[in-house]
């Protein structure tokens, strides 16, 4: 019985860390959904998803945590939930490493939002960068 029980707990493990590949895309939709119909402002054609959480935004903290950053700390997790269960040949490592990247890149970018009003500053372009990797990361992966 205690060997049954100490192989279930990696499998259970696993199987969270499964989850948050699910839970990321939905959870951020989720916030995208509530946080832009706050916002008379906001256009889901002609704005882009930073400016929801762009310096001086209504509710950009939340955006900028339980969006971008939450995301990327799910998409973190489960990247290395596929390291630690599958893990096999060249390509997937590579797919794992690019996965890796944009699950801290989105938390990255999330730590420096978007400024509309300083487009040459520090936080700007460090929110650009990291916007820039992770999406080119999660493509590629």
């Amino acid at each position: 019985m205690g060997q049954e029980h100490a192989e279930s707990q990696p499998n259970r493990a696993l199987s969270l860390l499964a989850t948050c590949g699910i839970i990321a895309p939905i959870s951020f939709t989720v916030t995208v959904i509530i946080l832009s119909s706050m916002w008379l402002g906001y256009n889901h054609v002609t704005d882009t998803l930073s400016k929801l959480g762009r310096v001086g935004a209504p509710n950009a903290i939340t955006m900028n945590i339980a969006g971008f950053a939450l995301r990327g700390i799910l998409i973190f997790a489960f990247a290395f939930g596929l390291h630690r269960g599958i893990s096999e040949g060249r390509d997937f490592k590579i797919g794992l490493v690019l996965m890796t990247i944009y699950g801290a890149a989105d938390v990255l970018a999330a730590l420096f939002p978007s400024d509309s009003s300083n487009l040459a500053s520090f936080t700007n372009r460090m929110h650009d960068l990291f916007s820039f990797i992770a999406w080119i990361a999660m493509i590629f992966a």
